[in-house]
């Protein structure tokens, strides 16, 4: 049979049902993928639309309704009919259009996975249609969350695949910067663990973003997955960022799909867990502070689990805490290219470029307040980042 959608309006206070509407097109499956609020009090959503035939592929999905949930578009763009599509996130543009972010999977069987950059009018035309093509040794791209920038431009996240045969940290957390024309403007990827990546994103009260999503440490016989909290600035630059896990042993499949920033200047965040064992999947939803603490006190180096190092993480930094003297130093067969370190309220404190085949750079912090600091390392091209503190 076909799939509906629906969408519903909730009594703020009481969440007694005002209003229910179904949608969808005949003799087709039809999602709607994490729906936005329109300026002019509707509701936007992309997502993807599927034949029941076993052949058919997916379509990328728009969709409009007004403030009453009476439809005013919904339509299906695909750039190859043996291809899948895939809408996972949207923002609402100046001109009363939307940008879409997604994924296409290229051949059938599917060979490569292409990121999505595409726009529609204010009636759901295409305007653009842009792809982020795989390069080098990534052979999955995906973009899973948008937002707009002051510059006129939008930031997107989500995570970069490299070929299994590369090695360790297949898998990296990825960020992009792209014009309203939908032309990539920059591209950082940030290996936090041997698998990372994010899921959305939402502005912060201080002018920054948070990202939410997981990351995964493969350790035999059974690999062990945290949901996660990043801070980025609206250039790609990594913060802070932490990981979480609903019971100590971290033994449970944990994942973020949505981050608010609460009007108490805290994050709020939501996602759902499941066990090795094969335990139902729950519901997670997590209440943080600014610092992305679960409770008061980790911006100092207590309480919530920091990045973890890991083998893949190919510098070592030491020592932590410092007094003021930081060593950053290599592992063999990479380089470093860049230091960047970050206040735990954001602010650029230290940037120093380093020249070709650096291995080994101490920066001094003697001159800098006690407290918990973010370092960012750009080692063979990717930027890493490691939490330390300075004691005095």
């Amino acid at each position: 049979m076909d799939n509906k959608r629906y969408l519903a309006v909730l009594d703020e206070n009481t969440l007694d049902t005002i209003l229910l509407r179904e949608f969808g097109l005949p003799n087709r499956g039809d999602v709607f993928y994490r729906p936005i609020l329109t300026t002019d009090g509707g509701i936007f959503s992309s997502g993807w639309s599927y034949g029941l035939q076993p052949n058919d592929r997916q379509s990328l999905l728009v969709f409009k309704c007004d403030s009453n949930l009476n439809q005013q578009f919904l339509k299906l763009y695909s750039m190859s009919q043996i291809n899948n599509h895939f809408g996972a996130g949207a923002v609402e543009t100046p001109d009363k259009g939307f940008i879409v972010v997604g994924n296409r999977q290229v051949g059938n069987p599917v060979k490569y996975v292409y990121a999505l950059i595409v726009k529609v009018d204010s009636l759901g035309n295409q305007v653009f249609w842009k792809e982020i093509p795989h390069q080098g040794d990534t052979i999955d791209l995906y973009l899973r969350g948008v937002n707009p920038i002051n510059n006129g431009g939008y930031i997107a996240v989500g995570s970069l695949v490299f070929n299994p045969q590369v090695g360790p940290g297949w898998e990296r957390s990825w960020v992009v910067g792209f014009d309203g024309q939908g032309n990539v403007l920059w591209s950082k990827a940030y290996a936090e663990n041997e698998r990372s990546g994010w899921q959305s994103m939402t502005p912060s009260h201080d002018g920054n973003f948070y990202a939410c999503g997981y990351e995964r440490d493969w350790v035999d016989p059974q690999s062990k997955q945290y949901g996660t909290i990043s801070k980025l600035s609206p250039t790609g630059d990594l913060i802070w960022h932490r990981k979480y896990s609903v019971e100590p042993l971290a033994k449970l499949y944990d994942n973020f799909f949505n981050v608010l920033a609460t009007s108490d200047g805290g994050i709020l965040c939501n996602g759902t867990t499941y066990g090795h064992d094969g335990s139902l999947q729950n519901a997670w939803v997590m209440k943080l502070d600014a610092w992305g603490c679960a409770s008061p006190g980790c911006q100092t180096g207590v309480g919530v689990q920091e990045l973890s190092v890991g083998e893949a993480t190919p510098f070592i930094l030491w020592p932590n805490p410092t007094t003021g003297e930081l060593n950053i130093e290599a592992k063999e067969n990479f380089t470093l290219g860049a230091i960047r370190i970050f206040s735990s309220d954001g602010r650029e404190v230290f940037n120093q470029s380093l020249s070709d085949n650096s291995t080994r750079f101490s920066a001094s912090l003697s001159n800098r307040p006690e407290g918990s600091y973010v370092c960012s390392v750009l080692v063979n091209g990717v930027w890493y980042v490691r939490q330390f503190v300075l004691v005095k």
